[in-house]
């Protein structure tokens, strides 16, 4: 009698393996909603260092003339007389002049980094149809549509769209052919 009164108390072995894989699960879960929150932190990080990176180097191109006031005729892209890197700055003097140009690491028109070197910005410049800025255009229409493609490692971020048009180096008073 005594012999199965200490049966009834203690644990089978099926008892203790249903309990560990009950354990398992729970910690299998929480893990698991542990590195979605911190792969969600790191990309709301991502996303608002590409922001900042997108908006410096934006507004750096926005504050250009809309085209070169000596060669007011060359397509879009660096003209032969311009040199968007130099040794210590880019000497950019209008908007398309960064089309194609590539910003590794993301730096200020004085080439001060502003990232580390796995970031770096892609941008592009193109005509656009002034009466629909989504429709590419292979000649001049006096609208220009920058884009800034912000990437870390091999990943696209964040892509930044601004227009910029002939009237605004009127209105701002730039001298424009």
């Amino acid at each position: 009698m005594r012999n199965r009164d200490a049966v009834r108390r203690g644990f089978t072995l099926i008892e203790a393996t249903i309990s560990l894989v009950i354990v398992s699960v729970v910690a299998v879960a929480g893990l698991s909603a542990v590195s979605v929150a911190r792969k969600s932190r790191t990309s709301i990080n991502d996303m608002i260092l590409a922001r900042m990176y997108a908006d410096a180097v934006m507004a750096e191109i926005l504050g250009k003339r809309y085209r070169d006031a000596l060669e007011p005729n060359n397509p879009l892209g660096p003209d032969g007389s311009d040199d968007v890197m130099w040794l210590w700055t880019r000497v950019a003097d209008d908007v398309d002049d960064y089309d194609g140009h590539t910003i590794t690491p993301v730096s200020d028109a004085n080439m001060r980094p502003l990232s580390d070197g796995q970031w770096g910005a892609g941008i592009g410049v193109s005509w656009v149809d002034a009466n629909d800025p989504t429709t590419i255009v292979s000649e001049e229409s006096g609208v220009k549509r920058i884009t800034v493609a912000v990437f870390k490692g091999n990943r696209v971020i964040l892509r930044a769209r601004a227009l910029r048009t002939l009237g605004a180096d009127q209105m701002k008073a730039v001298a424009t052919p």
